[in-house]
């Protein structure tokens, strides 16, 4: 893995793990969620859903991040990983209902995975084709 790759895993894992806090923070404003919460079980089935969601855009938009600046598609495979990583440690330390852990293992992983194909697929399009120049002899 190259500089670039370094730093789009980097960048991917920022940009997720910021979203995450952004989009979670207005969550709890919305929902009105106590600062004492022990559980994410206690939370309405509408938020836990919002809460996969929010994994989802977090992890996509993370994905786009380091693909985007590693230019290969491993930064947002390996970001999704690590988001995944970081999710599996936070339902670890705040008990989650079982269907939320594997909705969110998914949510982390596969968004990034995808924004990773999309960008890459979109940029090799956008790019002319180089075609031979005929050999003067």
């Amino acid at each position: 893995m190259g500089w670039r790759s370094v730093l789009g895993l980097i960048a991917g894992v920022m940009v997720g793990s910021l979203v995450i806090m952004g989009l979670e923070m207005a969550g709890h404003a919305l929902f009105h969620v106590a600062e004492d919460m022990t559980s994410v079980e206690t939370l309405p089935l509408s938020m836990q859903l919002s809460v996969v969601g929010f994994y989802a855009v977090a992890s996509f938009l993370g994905g786009l991040t380091a693909a985007w600046v590693g230019r290969t598609r491993l930064p947002a495979f390996a970001t999704g990983i690590v988001l995944v990583a970081l999710g599996v440690w936070n339902m670890a330390m705040i008990p989650h209902p079982g269907w939320m852990i594997a909705a969110n293992c998914a949510a982390l992983l596969f968004p990034a995975i995808i924004a990773g194909y999309l960008t890459l697929k979109r940029a090799s399009a956008a790019q002319p084709s180089v075609e031979e120049k005929p050999s003067q002899s």
